[in-house]
């Protein structure tokens, strides 16, 4: 193996620590090889090609238009590794909002919609006095909506969270469909904006139009890959 730069930093023990503890050791690709895509994502490559420092001005943790170069080439690897179905992995850093327990509703149900709809235990009789699952929004955002239409009937949503559910997200659902989620949310946020004040109803309305808008340059990029 080639000499690394801090090598000529290390003492006689460092060097035996590493080698006992298994250091620089090649671990091999084992029997179930995965592609895991780090920080390939707005705060670590920003929304377009430009400087890094004019990147940061926006998302501080940008790696600027060198992430832009890289790009091409994961993709390849995707694609191979797709090719040769394996799982590919990637880090996004999003998760759902945490609920504690007991009652919650608006404002922040409001601005958030932290609910997995196969979680939710709903009455018949709620159900139906609310009009129903589809209403105004039969393809997007559908159970946000319901939940906000609880919250006009006066109705309490109780979080308990020792009742738990697996919920995944496959790569062709509904909420894959960024631009279309924000363009159901941008209606929903103005079909219910009289629940909340004002500010309150412009700063969702607000990371909506943002959404819609990182997607339709995050498309652009695919395209021109």
């Amino acid at each position: 193996m080639s000499e690394r730069v801090w090598d000529k930093f290390l003492t006689e023990r460092d060097r035996a620590v590493f080698a006992a503890g298994g250091f620089g050791a090649r671990a091999g690709f084992g029997k179930r090889p995965a592609l895991l895509i780090i920080d390939v994502n707005w705060a670590f490559c920003g929304e377009r090609p430009e400087p890094i420092l004019e990147s940061i001005k926006r998302w501080r943790t940008s790696c600027g238009e060198d992430a832009w170069v890289a790009l091409p080439y994961i993709r390849q690897l995707i694609d191979r590794a797709h090719a040769k179905g394996l799982p590919v992995i990637y880090t996004t850093g999003e998760r759902w909002a945490d609920i504690p327990p007991g009652p919650f509703g608006l404002p922040a149900l409001y601005e958030h919609n932290p609910i997995p709809v196969s979680s939710a235990l709903v009455s018949r009789a709620a159900l139906h006095a609310a009009g129903g699952y589809g209403g105004a929004f039969p393809d997007f955002a559908e159970d946000w909506d319901l939940w906000l239409r609880f919250a006009r009937r006066g109705l309490t949503l109780l979080s308990v969270p020792a009742a738990r559910i697996r919920y995944r997200r496959q790569a062709g659902g509904m909420t894959a469909d960024v631009a279309a989620l924000a363009a159901a949310q941008i209606r929903l946020h103005r079909a219910h904006g009289d629940l909340v004040d004002a500010a309150t109803r412009r700063r969702a309305l607000a990371r909506d139009r943002r959404a819609l808008a990182r997607d339709r340059v995050r498309r652009v990029v695919r395209r021109a890959l």
